[in-house]
């Protein structure tokens, strides 16, 4: 057998084994499911209702591409504003854990416990800059 024809068969193997894996990896088996509540803690991993995030901004900075932000039923006071949210290869998703229960109020001034959480010259209630693939359902926004 030819070197030259040695090296392509061997080429052409490893090519293969690359395409397979690439098409046979499936999604990310590591996606989150996060947690919203009005009663949560910022501190908390956001893992569960039990363990949820007070805030909606810090759940969405926690997310990565193919990930869910579930919301319990409130009102949240905070503007939320990401750059580059998810991504070509998953849906994200942003949700209201009873649609049509979550309002997030970027109309309204609330002083936090070391700053302002929403702040008058950025009053919008959800912001996503350059967002891939992102869905958001079940929620309610109030602005100026």
């Amino acid at each position: 057998m030819h070197k030259r024809s040695v090296i392509s068969r061997i080429s052409f193997a490893l090519v293969l084994c690359l395409a397979a894996g690439w098409l046979f990896a499936g999604p990310r088996a590591d996606r989150v499911e996060y947690f919203v509540s009005v009663d949560g803690d910022d501190n908390h991993d956001g893992r569960s209702l039990e363990q949820a995030f007070q805030t909606i901004q810090h759940g969405v900075d926690a997310l990565e591409e193919g990930d869910t932000l579930t919301i319990a039923p409130g009102e949240y006071f905070e503007s939320v504003k990401r750059d580059n949210l998810g991504g070509p290869d998953a849906e994200t998703l942003i949700r209201a854990q009873i649609p049509g229960t979550v309002l997030l109020r970027g109309d309204v001034q609330v002083r936090g416990q070391q700053h302002y959480m929403v702040s008058v010259t950025t009053n919008y209630g959800l912001f996503l800059h350059r967002p891939a693939r992102v869905i958001v359902e079940g929620t309610n926004y109030v602005t100026n």
